[in-house]
């Protein structure tokens, strides 16, 4: 298929493409600066190996490049900014990375890798753009060192004559791997998912479908850029011909403003990020402030939410689309519709268009088929094989169930499950339930061995110091749950080892 980048400037040339508040680029000038960072890479060096690291925030320099190497047909490997050097430089070499492009405000990353005796270059932003002639924004900058007016202006600061250009490429090969990412680890060490064309076109094809597409469309981008729920929303800007506006990071008071402000159609958020914006805006309400009428819904992924807090956004009107996906399948896959508002509460919807789903027999596991899911994994082919059926069926590691009206309900992970006398317990099913009690800020459940019935129930919980806590507890679980999912014993805790996606690192506790 055509190249998107190539594509999109041609056929709306003057859409806005991104915009983060304060600086806006229409697609005819994302390709014009495209361009000239490909040429300025070009000379750094970057583009002599296919894979390129990129550790960024949610900004335009992180926008402009991550598509740059989009249009170059190179592979953009994906770090997260939360972890350690030494686990950043154990995923570039599994991805055999040699450059990594840093967000220069990131200045205390790297710092290991940034040495001369690595195999990994470390280019900072600020170079990449003071070589392209541009500044901060990516707007062009002339002889005395000031800014022009404004993106898309002339400039002598254009590609440089008699140096290197990098050729772009007029199709994109649908199987090519166009980015890495690697899994959160919620369960064990992060893997790096392949993602190719085709993989995230028929995602944005999914996603079109359940909430159709309009060319007014502005997403609000708050999620992290190097998460999948971040990266297909710049995609699908490209193929939908949409606005990208991005925000550099999470903030209830600041998305409450832009939602009320801007012309913001749709926003990706999870639980935690949801209970945050539903407090804002019940503020809000009070003081006669509302949504823009431009705005759709929040798209609601991650691990879980509770009924609670889908009873308070019914009352206050937000519509809440809720998702089930994983970075093997570049986002979403499932999903509930506008018109089913705040009905099956648990529930994650039905199957896109684009997937097809199922349940293994003994186990209860989701089962997937979909062109959105990734060829592999990189250095783990047997890993990824491993998860496959003989007829090609992808193993979810999820157990789930649908009801009478087609709608999937996961109940939990496959291996977070435990069999407490003979019967399945999931620790998200007694997490769901204790979501709405008033003592308890947050809780994870898990198991501990038991000499009667092989594993019990135990949770960590986040909560007020109050003696009487444990038997409160009990009390609330005898009353909603059967007897052997009540956690045997609850153990208090200052806060829930967690991923950047806000999953619970189970393994981390007891």
């Amino acid at each position: 298929m055509d190249n998107w980048v190539l594509k999109r400037a041609k056929l709306t040339p003057e859409r806005t493409a991104v915009y983060d508040g304060r600086t806006r680029y229409t697609f005819a000038e994302v390709f014009e600066r495209t361009q000239e960072l490909g040429s300025a890479l070009e000379r750094l060096g970057v583009f002599r190996t296919q894979n390129v690291a990129m550790l960024a925030d949610n900004t335009i320099r992180g926008y402009l490049l991550s598509v740059t190497l989009l249009l170059y047909g190179k592979t953009v490997v994906w770090l997260n900014k939360r972890l350690t050097d030494g686990e950043l430089q154990g995923q570039m070499c599994d991805a055999r990375v040699e450059c990594c492009l840093k967000d220069d405000s990131l200045s205390e990353r790297l710092s290991v890798a940034s040495q001369a005796d690595t195999e990994v270059r470390v280019i900072g932003f600020d170079e990449i753009f003071a070589e392209a002639g541009m500044d901060e924004c990516g707007l062009a900058v002339v002889g005395d060192g000031s800014s022009e007016g404004g993106p898309g202006s002339d400039s002598e600061a254009k590609v440089r004559c008699g140096v290197p250009v990098a050729t772009i490429p007029r199709e994109f090969d649908e199987e090519q791997t166009v980015s890495i990412m690697f899994t959160s680890g919620s369960t064990g060490a992060a893997k790096g998912v392949r993602q190719t064309i085709r993989n995230h076109f028929v995602s944005a094809t999914g996603v079109a479908l359940n909430l159709g597409s309009d060319p007014s469309d502005e997403w609000l981008c708050a999620v992290p850029i190097f998460h999948i729920s971040g990266y297909s929303i710049i995609l699908r800007g490209l193929i939908f011909g949409v606005t990208v506006r991005l925000m550099d990071h999470f903030d209830a008071s600041e998305m409450e403003r832009i939602l009320t402000d801007e012309p913001v159609t749709w926003v990706s958020v999870v639980p935690t990020m949801l209970k945050q914006l539903v407090s804002e805006h019940e503020r809000g309400v009070a003081s006669n402030t509302g949504y823009s009428s431009s705005f759709k819904g929040f798209i609601l992924g991650g691990e879980k939410s509770d009924a609670s807090l889908l009873q308070r956004c019914a009352k206050l009107g937000m519509v809440v689309v809720r998702t089930y996906g994983m970075t093997e399948t570049c986002s979403q896959i499932v999903g509930t519709a506008i018109a089913d508002g705040p009905r099956k509460p648990f529930c994650s919807g039905k199957p896109y268009f684009t997937t097809s789903l199922k349940f293994d027999e003994s186990t209860g596991e989701i089962l997937v088929k979909t062109g959105a899911l990734t060829p592999g994994y990189v250095n783990s082919s047997g890993a990824f094989e491993s998860k496959k059926t003989a007829d090609g069926w992808y193993r979810t590691g999820d157990v789930g169930h649908f009801d009478d009206d087609g709608y999937l309900y996961v109940d939990g992970r496959l291996d977070n499950m435990l069999i407490s006398g003979g019967e399945h317990v999931f620790p998200e099913e007694i997490e769901r339930v204790y979501d709405d009690c008033p003592y308890v800020d947050e809780i994870a459940v898990t198991a501990e061995s038991d000499e009667t019935w092989g594993e019990v129930p135990v949770a960590y919980v986040v909560a007020g110091d109050d003696e009487s806590l444990t038997d409160r507890l009990r009390e609330f679980g005898r009353a909603r749950l059967p007897h052997h999912k009540v956690p045997r014993r609850f153990y208090r805790v200052e806060s829930l080892p967690r991923t950047s996606t806000g999953k619970i690192r189970r393994f981390l506790l007891g």
